[in-house]
């Protein structure tokens, strides 16, 4: 459960993530989700504000992008896509 200092801050600061080489981190109401850019097993836009990612171990995450900008939110998008298709490559180079 969110305290109410915490709700005011998300309200004030929508946004937030964080692209690194290894992961991408994304601020979401219930605190920061880490998703390592090699687990990425697939990227579907649902619609303008939610993005489902599904990972190589059957976890799947859904993700809301209701209050980040628009800028922010291509860029996760793209990155997020980016890492699927890198995958994809990898693991069909090994045969998988």
């Amino acid at each position: 459960m969110l305290t109410a200092l915490h709700q005011l801050a998300f309200r004030l600061f929508p946004g937030g993530s964080e692209i690194t080489p290894d992961q991408i981190r994304v601020r979401q109401r219930s605190g920061w989700v880490t998703i390592p850019k090699d687990q990425i097993h697939a990227v579907k836009a649902r619609n303008v504000s939610h993005v489902i990612v599904r990972l190589f171990n059957g976890q799947r995450l859904v993700l809301n992008f209701f209050r980040f900008p628009v800028d922010e939110f291509l860029q996760l998008l793209r990155a997020l896509r980016d890492s699927q298709r890198a995958n994809e490559v990898a693991r069909s180079a090994e045969g998988r």
